[in-house]
């Protein structure tokens, strides 16, 4: 497979307005995507996975760490040479109303970025608009419709159509179903399944709703606290996640489907910590039954289970000299 994107130790601080501190809301965060591939990124509120998402589209600026986008280092360039770039990274972003301009119909909608990246042909634009319209399943009637004539689901088939417009290789989409109805929910999921299978698009798939994560992604990132505390295949992190905060977060999960096994409950204590004061160890280390002393010393290493898993927890240790590993949390 061919990677797409490439993120290395990225990085986000906001300053705090008065003051000399700031609000770490980004921290060293790593993951590769390949062409066709979509990695879940999860973790609750605050996390860091929308500032994630936006920092590797410069939307907004990282403070530190690398992003290379076919393999080519777009951290540091200029806004104008990044906005080459620009057609071939794409966001589908929560609240597709808001997304959307509410003075122009769809048609114009979509066919703005066709403007914007230099197509002066009417007719090709407008078969070009056609034709997104089709691959979306919008009908050429809503074409005609502004956004507040829209349900939800169909206002989302604009911003989608409107971000595919380009042909991108990697899309972020940050909650893209979390405000609508069940049946425009999993109309819009297959659909990006349908576009994937179809384009080969990459997605950074930026979701709270772990049942839908767990049915569109090849690899799950899960991040607390600004950091992405473990990473793997769907199948093994929500067959046998290791850390004690995915362990927390994946068995409060109910499943429409009773069949599907649950990881056994698995509660923390306390308070999460401020993300402006940091502790100096590992940032669940207050709030974990299972911690040690070395938690509270040091931030633990991303350690390689094999078939593809990674954890950051000092529970996780090595067995033997050839560097075989043993799980930390029993399952």
């Amino acid at each position: 497979m061919t990677s797409v994107l490439q993120v290395c130790d990225l990085t986000k601080n906001f300053p705090i307005r008065g003051s000399n501190d700031l609000v770490h809301a980004v921290t060293k965060v790593s993951l590769e995507i390949e062409r066709g591939e979509t990695i879940g990124l999860v973790g609750e509120s605050g996390s860091g996975k929308t500032t994630t998402g936006r920092c590797i589209l410069r939307l907004i600026e990282p403070s530190s760490g690398s992003i290379k986008f076919h393999g080519k280092d777009i951290t540091k360039i200029s806004q104008n040479t990044f906005r080459q770039y620009r057609p071939k990274m794409q966001m589908i972003f929560q609240d597709p109303y808001d997304s959307l301009n509410p003075r122009q119909v769809a048609s114009s909608i979509i066919e703005e970025p066709l403007i914007l990246w230099g197509e002066r042909d009417k007719r090709k634009r407008r078969r070009r608009v056609e034709e997104l319209a089709n691959t979306v399943k919008m009908t050429y009637e809503m074409l005609e419709q502004y956004p507040h004539q829209m349900s939800g689901g169909e206002q989302q088939r604009v911003g989608i159509a409107k971000a595919i417009a380009t042909d991108p290789d990697l899309l972020i989409l940050d909650e893209p179903t979390s405000s609508l109805d069940p049946s425009a929910h999993a109309e819009i999921i297959d659909l990006l399944r349908e576009l994937q299978k179809e384009k080969e698009y990459s997605y950074l798939f930026i979701s709270h709703d772990l049942t839908t994560v767990r049915h569109i992604s090849h690899r799950v990132a899960i991040m607390y606290l600004s950091r992405i505390v473990e990473i793997g295949t769907t199948s093994l992190i929500f067959k046998r996640p290791q850390h004690p905060y995915s362990r927390s977060l994946l068995s409060a999960v109910l499943y429409p489907d009773t069949k599907i096994q649950r990881p056994k409950t698995y509660k923390l204590q306390g308070e999460i910590p401020s993300p402006i004061n940091m502790p100096k160890g590992c940032y669940l280390a207050s709030r974990c039954p299972m911690a040690i002393t070395p938690c509270f010393n040091s931030y633990p290493p991303m350690v390689d289970l094999g078939e593809g898993q990674f954890v950051a927890c000092f529970r996780v240790t090595k067995v033997n000299e050839l560097g075989e590993f043993k799980y930390g949390i029993d399952v």
